[in-house]
């Protein structure tokens, strides 16, 4: 990596210049102090770095540099940045050393650091999200991007990202996608609103299909389990009492009647169901809508 190359060749300069740096300027003994722990978060993030803890370094020079902002911190936290595979966050690093360092650094780092900046800058892509609903939420990689409309597309490293949109009124809209270096993707995003009425589901044809199905298969188990019944006593009657039977034994076999003849209803009530489910699945039927089933005090109404 660029901090080993830049250590084997100026090792002994190098660290001793960025921790000069850090002295410069204090006074006070609370400038001290913030001297003293800005050179001890530096120190950690060098071992760090050499023992390939790279996020642990990462963590360490961004202390440094939050207690003395010097430049020299930001070229190693863009190197790490470059190691771990942000592409973004090195570049934006690099540029900003390149920038506050201005003339005082010599000509080799400079170099070396614009070099390592192209490298950087060819491996981020940009991806524009376009939502038709304003200030819809914006996130790339579990991290917010800001509100719709954005001003301009993301910079993304490259690899894959997941961008999700999520605003009230509507079903949370994701996708995952690849970005290669200097690619521009634009995402046209179409949020669907979500039903604010807990007791309907919408559903389509194959649900109505299913529904069907199941009905018309328990109205056909309930008329052949009752109508078996119903059949068998009354044929145990006709040879035991026929034709004069007690009212009990007269009233199991109207019973089990009944209960066959709402068998067969819900057979029919189900073959109906089943029949549109299909009509609309092969195409023979238009869906005026979706289908309903509305939950009430009587059962499930179905309508579409």
């Amino acid at each position: 990596m660029r901090i080993a190359r830049w250590l084997g060749v100026h090792g002994a300069t190098w660290v001793a210049v960025a921790v000069l740096g850090l002295a410069l300027g204090v006074a006070s003994p609370a400038g001290a102090q913030a001297g003293d722990d800005a050179r001890a978060h530096y120190e950690r993030g060098i071992e760090l770095f050499d023992e390939a803890h790279f996020e642990a370094a990462l963590a360490e020079f961004e202390a440094a540099y939050a207690i003395t902002p010097r430049p020299v911190l930001l070229f190693n936290i863009g190197q790490i940045h470059a190691r771990l595979g942000h592409a973004v966050e090195a570049a934006d690093a690099l540029e900003r050393y390149l920038r506050e360092a201005g003339d005082g650094i010599t000509p080799e780092r400079r170099a070396l650091a614009e070099e390592e900046l192209a490298g950087q800058t060819a491996r981020i892509g940009h991806v524009e999200v376009v939502v038709p609903v304003a200030d819809a939420l914006i996130s790339i990689d579990e991290r917010s991007r800001g509100h719709a409309p954005l001003t301009a597309p993301v910079p993304v490293s490259v690899g894959e990202h997941r961008v999700v949109v999520t605003a009230e009124g509507y079903l949370p809209w994701s996708e995952t996608l690849r970005i290669a270096g200097g690619e521009r993707r634009t995402l046209a995003v179409e949020l669907v609103r979500a039903s604010t009425d807990p007791t309907v589901v919408q559903t389509s044809f194959p649900t109505l299909t299913v529904l069907g199905a199941t009905v018309a298969a328990a109205g056909l188990v309930t008329f052949a389990t009752f109508g078996t019944w119903t059949l068998v006593e009354d044929s145990n009657l006709r040879s035991s009492c026929h034709p004069i039977c007690s009212s009990e034994q007269t009233n199991t076999i109207a019973i089990t009647g009944a209960v066959t003849d709402v068998g067969a209803g819900v057979v029919l009530v189900g073959g109906v169901l089943l029949a549109i489910g299909l009509a609309i699945e092969t195409g023979t039927a238009e869906p005026a809508s979706a289908a309903s089933v509305h939950v009430t005090a009587e059962g499930l109404e179905v309508t579409w």
